[in-house]
């Protein structure tokens, strides 16, 4: 795409690349696996960037565009490459591209060491989000009884999945949920009235720890939430550390994580860069995927 004065090489990040760059994003304790970054690229090819050195990958950012919208993931730049502005110009590049796109919507996750340095490219921020983590799922919680509200959910359940999902957010991301559901069929879990729909949760698993979200409520109520959590940890194994990731405000999805022996552990900070008004996610946005975490 471009080369700048040092001679570093700016371009699109490309299958080849994926190994080098889930080191660098392993290296800042992020614990993921190829199949992490790999779904990352599956899901949006073409956004995602990487500075280069001749063969030799030194920073990169993973980025996946859909609805409209821009959600910006890792920002890792080598050890030894650090201080020389290569954040900065793979930022600059990914807001250029979006630009020539028509994506004005650019969104991304900080913890607060680094929210001025995405104030200076003109991020907003917009709420606070908690990290909570259970560090060990007992046996209790994957051997929960069955409740008739809540089944798996399967394919044939996209279009009501995609309609809840899109009314808590306000954009609609369908790419994002059919492949959690796909590599993850096992841990859709839906909550029903009758036949419609009013919940849903997806997890996913990796080596080290598994991630929780989206999970998403019409009328949220620590109950019903309840009924989804116990549904997802019985697909899951013992002992597994479970992290969910949610907006500041929600009472709800605090106070039933806390219930179920979760603790607030990293705050981070939603900061958007657009033209337009962002708003706080609605209370049924109890959390957001782990794609959005980064």
């Amino acid at each position: 795409m471009t080369q700048n004065d040092s001679g570093i090489e700016l371009r699109r990040m490309e299958k080849r690349d994926l190994q080098q760059v889930l080191d660098l994003i392993n290296k800042e304790g992020w614990e993921y696996d190829m199949s992490e970054i790999d779904r990352i690229h599956r899901i949006d090819p073409i956004s995602s960037v990487v500075a280069c050195s001749g063969d030799l990958v030194v920073g990169g950012i993973t980025v996946v565009t859909i609805g409209g919208r821009c959600l910006i993931g890792h920002v890792v730049v080598k050890e030894g490459w650090r201080r020389k502005g290569l954040g900065k110009i793979m930022i600059g590049l990914i807001l250029k591209d979006m630009e020539s796109r028509g994506v004005d919507f650019v969104e991304l996750y900080s913890v607060i060491n680094a929210v001025n340095f995405y104030e200076k490219l003109g991020f907003q921020i917009i709420e606070e989000l908690r990290t909570f983590v259970k560090r060990g799922l007992t046996e209790e919680d994957c051997s929960v009884p069955h409740s008739k509200r809540v089944r798996d959910l399967s394919l044939s359940d996209l279009p009501q999945i995609i309609a809840l999902d899109s009314k808590a957010l306000g954009f609609e991301r369908g790419a994002i949920l059919e492949v959690l559901m796909r590599d993850f069929p096992r841990q859709c879990k839906g909550l029903f009235n009758e036949n419609e729909l009013v919940g849903f949760i997806m997890g996913r698993t990796n080596p080290i720890m598994d991630d929780a979200g989206p999970w998403i409520m019409e009328h949220p109520d620590i109950e019903g939430g309840q009924l989804l959590l116990r549904a997802l940890f019985a697909a899951k194994r013992p002992g597994v550390r479970v992290i969910f990731g949610l907006p500041e405000k929600n009472k709800v999805a605090r106070d039933t994580l806390a219930t179920m022996g979760f603790k607030n552990e990293i705050n981070q900070f939603r900061l958007v860069r657009s033209s337009k008004k962002a708003k706080e996610f609605s209370p049924g946005m109890m959390t957001m995927s782990a794609f959005e975490l980064g």
